[in-house]
C-alpha cells in the first residue's frame, strides 16, 4: 500500500513537471511566431492571455504597456451601458401632444439607428390618430444628451470619414449621405446625385474624361455644408460622406415626412423641453440589446458614443455627456474588481488617440465581466465567426461557437480582444494590441489571425 501511494505521488510530480515543460514550450513557440513576423520588427505587440476560470495570466508580452485600444474599447464601454440601462431598456423617439396648446412635441433620444423611414412611419401613425392638420408649432426636445458632436482627441481630417460622423440627439440615417458622380459627354460636367437628398450646396469642378480620378469631399475649412466634386470622372462613382450638420439634415427629413403623409403644417420648428401637460401619442422603439449588438459587431462609432451618453443620462439624471459617462465607466470597473487607476479613457468608441489601455487590464476586465448579471447578453453582443456581417467575418471559420470578439482598427493601431475556447476546451480571455503598424494594418491583422490560431490549437 505504501509503495502504491509513493507511485501515485511520483506520477503526480512527473505530470506537473511535464505540464510545466509543455507550457514553457508552447509559450516559447508563440514567442517565436511573433518574433519571426515582419510586424514585430516595426511595431509594438502587446498580448495578454488569462484563464477564464481562475483569472490567472497564462501568457503575456508587453502586457502592462499603455497603448491605444482603438475600437476594442467598445467591448468595455458597451458593458457599462448594458449594466446601467439593463437588457430590457428601449431607446425611443416619441411624439407628444400638448393639452394646453396646438403644439406637438418630438422627444429625441439620439437613437443611433433611427432612419428617415422610421420618422415617416411615426408621422403616419400620428396622422391616423390626429388627422392631417398641424395648427401649432413643432417643438423638439433634444435634452436627453448634449450636442458635443465629436470626442476629445478625435482627428480633424476625419471630417470626411464615413465611420466617424458628427453626432447629437438629431441622429438620422447614421448621419451619412451617398454622393454619386455620373459621367456625361466627354469634356462636360458629370451629373451629381445625393441620396438621401437634402439641400446641401455642391460645387462641381469635375469633368467627364479619362483617366478616372475624382474626389468627393467636404472642405470644412471653407464651408461645413458644401460638397466639392473635383477631378476626372469616366465611370459612375459613389462616396459615403458624413453630413455637415446633423440638425439641418434631420429637420429637412422631418419636413419630408410631413409632406409624404400629407400633413399640413405652417408653424415653426423650435427647440424646448416637453411640458408636463403633454401626453404621449406615438413612439418608435428600439431594443438596447439590438443596438449594443450592432455597435459591437460592426464597430459602430456613433452608436458607442450615443449609448455611452444615454447611460450617463440615466445614471446621473441629467443631460447625458461623455464626462459623466467616463465617471460611470470607472465606477463600474472598480466595483467589479478591475482598477481603472492606470488607464486613460476619453470616449466610448476608441477613436480618440488619447485613450490608453493595457492588454492585462483588458483580459482582467473580461474575466470580471463574467460575474455580472447581464454577462450572457453581453457576450453574445460580441462578434462571432458565424455572423453574416461583422468585423471578423471570414477570419475565423474554424472557431464557430468558440470565439466572441471585438476588433479594433485606427491609424497605426490594430487589435482584437474577447473570449476563446481552445481545441483542448480550455477557456481564456485574451487581448492583442499592435501599435505603430503601417498603412491599413493588413499585416497586423494577419499576425492576429496567426496568434489566435496558435492559441486555439496549442493552449
Amino acid at each position: 500500500m505504501k509503495n502504491f501511494k509513493n507511485l501515485i505521488v511520483l506520477f503526480i510530480l512527473v505530470s506537473i513537471l511535464c505540464c510545466g515543460f509543455t507550457n514553457a514550450k508552447v509559450k516559447k513557440n508563440l514567442d517565436k511566431l511573433i518574433n519571426n513576423s515582419s510586424v514585430e520588427r516595426q511595431s509594438f505587440i502587446s498580448i495578454s492571455i488569462r484563464d477564464a476560470n481562475s483569472g490567472k495570466i497564462i501568457y503575456e508580452r508587453l502586457a502592462n504597456k499603455l497603448l491605444h485600444p482603438a475600437s476594442t474599447l467598445k467591448a468595455f464601454s458597451t458593458a457599462v451601458v448594458l449594466d446601467t440601462l439593463g437588457k430590457n431598456y428601449t431607446i425611443s423617439t416619441q411624439i407628444y401632444k400638448d393639452k394646453d396648446s396646438k403644439n406637438i412635441f418630438i422627444k429625441l433620444s439620439g437613437d443611433p439607428l433611427l432612419t428617415s423611414a422610421n420618422l415617416n412611419s411615426l408621422f403616419k401613425e400620428f396622422s391616423q390618430k390626429y388627422g392631417k392638420n398641424l395648427n401649432g408649432n413643432i417643438i423638439i426636445d433634444s435634452s436627453t444628451i448634449n450636442n458635443v458632436p465629436w470626442g476629445v482627441g478625435w482627428m480633424w481630417d476625419d471630417e470626411n470619414n464615413k465611420f466617424m460622423p458628427k453626432f447629437n440627439a438629431y441622429n438620422l440615417d447614421k448621419n451619412i449621405i451617398k454622393v454619386t458622380a455620373i459621367p456625361t459627354t466627354p469634356g462636360s460636367l458629370p451629373k451629381i446625385k445625393i441620396n438621401k437628398f437634402y439641400p446641401v450646396k455642391t460645387i462641381n469642378n469635375a469633368v467627364t474624361s479619362m483617366p478616372h480620378d475624382v474626389t468627393v469631399q467636404r472642405k470644412t475649412w471653407i464651408d461645413n455644408d458644401t460638397i466639392f466634386i473635383e477631378g476626372a470622372v469616366n465611370k459612375t462613382t459613389s462616396v459615403l460622406l458624413p453630413v455637415g450638420t446633423p440638425y439641418s439634415y434631420f429637420i429637412y427629413q422631418l419636413k419630408q415626412a410631413l409632406k409624404q403623409n400629407k400633413i399640413k403644417f405652417n408653424g415653426n420648428i423650435e427647440e424646448n423641453k416637453i411640458p408636463k401637460s403633454a401626453e404621449l401619442i406615438c413612439s418608435h422603439n428600439k431594443k438596447l440589446t439590438d443596438e449594443i449588438s450592432y455597435t459591437n459587431k460592426i464597430s459602430y462609432n456613433l452608436g458607442a458614443e450615443i449609448l455611452f451618453k444615454l447611460a450617463a443620462a440615466e445614471a446621473f439624471n441629467k443631460t447625458g455627456n461623455t464626462t459623466d459617462a467616463i465617471k460611470l465607466f470607472k465606477k463600474f470597473y472598480n466595483k467589479i474588481g478591475t482598477s481603472t487607476q492606470d488607464i486613460a479613457i476619453f470616449d466610448a468608441s476608441g477613436v480618440s488617440h488619447n485613450d490608453l489601455i493595457t492588454t492585462n487590464w483588458m483580459t482582467d476586465a473580461l474575466y470580471n465581466l463574467q460575474k455580472t448579471k447581464n454577462f450572457k447578453t453581453y457576450k453574445t453582443s460580441l462578434a462571432r465567426p458565424t455572423d453574416k456581417s461583422s468585423t471578423i467575418k471570414g477570419r475565423y471559420p474554424y472557431l464557430k461557437g468558440k470565439l466572441f470578439a471585438k476588433t479594433g482598427t485606427l491609424a497605426g493601431v490594430s487589435g482584437i480582444t474577447g473570449y476563446l475556447t481552445t481545441n483542448k476546451k480550455n477557456k481564456y480571455t485574451f487581448a492583442v494590441l499592435i501599435q505603430n503598424c503601417k498603412g491599413n494594418c493588413s499585416n497586423a491583422k494577419q499576425l492576429e489571425n496567426k496568434i489566435i490560431k496558435f492559441i486555439s490549437s496549442n493552449f
